[in-house]
């Protein structure tokens, strides 16, 4: 009503934003979608240099949403469609204070993690991630890529040079090999700790900055605006306390905690592997540093994951193995309160006890085996190796049995409670959790690898210089502003296939639980609850005719 007499729609306020950009950042979602049909400027940029896509992504992605969709115009006569991607990265951002203290929408999706996957499902974010890959994601993946490899086959080597029994003959060849490789190592490692640094400093800098730059925003909302309700008040306390609370980016993506983790093991190995080579430690202490290398090789491999995530085929695979801890640990917790009494019972019923042995007429038969038993290590690990479905001893057990006059078919029963609930109970609950966890991102498999691939994309560019994000600033303003792409109003993508595959067999299920239910009921109920579904279902074809009639006009 506001608008029908008149209002100005595009008003702006003492921090200049609009009456969309202020619905934005307080979270109104009705408020701002009745903007939008009203026909209000998503591009609308405050004197902070906030615009309002991006608060939209932040605190209500559902009107971000229908936001995005007013910046794609489809030219159904020619088959083109336009993307105004100068709307997602405005060319305010060239600013050094306002690129220092706002988020980019692409930037704010991924700070939104994986809940927010519609928005990188959207065309128009498909398409500005396609052009930054272009820009400068490629190069700099490849180039970070190359230069990980290389650490690979340094630590390999370093892995294959250093046997913990070094052969006797020396070969003057393989030990100058092994000397650059060690060089190389360590100077690849150097590399490695200046970029994690860098990163991190950058972003904590520019988190810094954007904290700062918010509190003094929410202080002005108080200063200037007396007449506040009680609840916009509270609302902005809490917004306070939010923005205080809240972490960067780098600290909430987990390989860089992994990367961190990494690098202190490969520094303590390396400093373990210099003093025992070149200052003569005892043999002893070369079977640890062994291990210590056999660990970081391993875990320096795992770091391969991170690199693999961005591509299209691997980074569902890499999601799911980053989220196998966390089916393992609700695992394991159940599997810890079955397995400490069975360790307990074991040992207290076959094990050698404080003597340290046992008994000449058992070690004398070929049958009984005492490293299963004997002690409280071995026993610990034998009754791990029920799990497994391994071999634990079952002939020592018996004899055993005799021996100490045990029930034979006690220790049958402890055998098999201890098999079934550890083998197959247990192991085909770690798999029931583990397909679960596959099937839900596999599900979103394309979607999930181009998440994977924004946050590789928001990585790089906060790596670069100030000049050359201006640089691609630019290039998207006046070449990509509009960009435009070929469009088939015939074809349906694969996301509302999916969406409506999900609908019809979901439909499917609640009539069968439905028509389940009410098989003691009489046909007069059935009668008007299909009748009720033939009306919803009528009024859906109805709303959809009235779409193409409003397409074909």
């Amino acid at each position: 009503k506001l608008v029908e007499m008149g209002a100005e729609i595009e008003a702006r306020d003492y921090r200049g934003r609009t009456p969309l950009l202020l619905a934005a950042e307080l979270g109104r979602m009705s408020a701002g979608a009745m903007l939008l049909d009203c026909g209000a400027k998503v591009y609308a940029i405050d004197f902070t240099g906030m615009y309002g896509i991006s608060a939209m992504v932040n605190k209500c992605p559902p009107l971000a949403l229908k936001a995005l969709d007013t910046c794609i115009e489809k030219d159904l006569r020619n088959r083109r469609e336009y993307f105004s991607l100068q709307f997602l990265e405005p060319i305010t951002l060239c600013n050094d204070e306002c690129a220092k203290t706002t988020f980019t929408v692409l930037e704010e999706t991924v700070r939104a993690g994986n809940s927010e996957l519609e928005i990188i499902r959207h065309p128009i974010i498909q398409k500005l991630i396609e052009i930054k890959w272009h820009q400068f994601g490629r190069r700099g993946y490849r180039k970070e890529v190359a230069a990980y490899l290389i650490v690979l086959l340094n630590w390999s080597l370093l892995c294959i040079f250093n046997p913990v029994e070094s052969p006797s003959s020396e070969d003057s060849l393989i030990d100058n090999i092994a000397y650059v490789n060690e060089v190389l190592t360590v100077l690849f490692f150097l590399y490695q700790v200046f970029d994690e640094v860098r990163e991190l400093r950058l972003n904590s800098r520019r988190h810094s900055r954007f904290v700062t730059q918010r509190l003094k925003q929410l202080e002005m909302e108080f200063k200037y605006l007396e007449l506040l309700s009680e609840e916009e008040k509270q609302y902005l306390r809490k917004e306070q306390d939010t923005v205080r609370k809240s972490s960067s980016f780098y600290s909430r993506d987990t390989w860089n905690v992994f990367d961190w983790g990494s690098i202190v093991l490969m520094f303590i190995t390396l400093l373990v592997h210099f003093v025992i080579k070149y200052c003569g430690i005892a043999q002893s202490w070369k079977v640890g540093r062994g291990q210590l290398i056999s660990v970081t090789v391993v875990i320096v491999w795992a770091k391969l994951f991170k690199y693999c995530r961005v591509l299209e085929k691997l980074g569902p695979f890499c999601v799911i193995i980053s989220s196998l801890p966390k089916d393992i640990a609700k695992t394991a917790m159940v599997y810890i309160i079955l397995y400490i009494p069975m360790v307990c019972s074991f040992y207290h019923m076959f094990s050698a006890g404080h003597e340290g042995g046992y008994k000449a007429n058992l070690t004398s038969n070929e049958d009984f085996n005492s490293y299963k038993y004997g002690d409280l290590k071995q026993c610990c690990f034998t009754v791990f190796r029920y799990t497994l479905v391994d071999d634990y001893g079952y002939d020592t057990l018996v004899l055993l049995s005799e021996d100490r006059k045990i029930a034979l078919s006690f220790t049958r029963i402890l055998i098999s409670y201890w098999l079934i609930a550890s083998s197959v109970i247990l192991l085909n609950l770690l798999i029931a959790l583990l397909s679960d966890t596959f099937s839900k991102v596999y599900e979103n498999a394309l979607v999930v690898a181009q998440f994977e691939k924004a946050a590789m994309i928001v990585s790089l560019e906060n790596k670069l210089p100030q000049y050359w994000r201006k640089f691609h600033l630019l290039d998207i303003a006046y070449n990509y502003a509009p960009a435009s792409a070929f469009y088939d109003d015939d074809e349906v993508r694969d996301d509302e296939q999916t969406t409506f595959e999900h609908d019809v067999q979901s439909t499917n299920v609640t009539l069968r639980r439905l028509l389940k239910e009410k098989q003691d009921a009489t046909d007069d109920d059935l009668n008007e609850y299909l009748k009720s579904k033939i009306k919803s279902q009528t009024e859906l074809i109805e709303n959809l005719m009235k779409r193409l009639e409003t397409v074909t006009t």
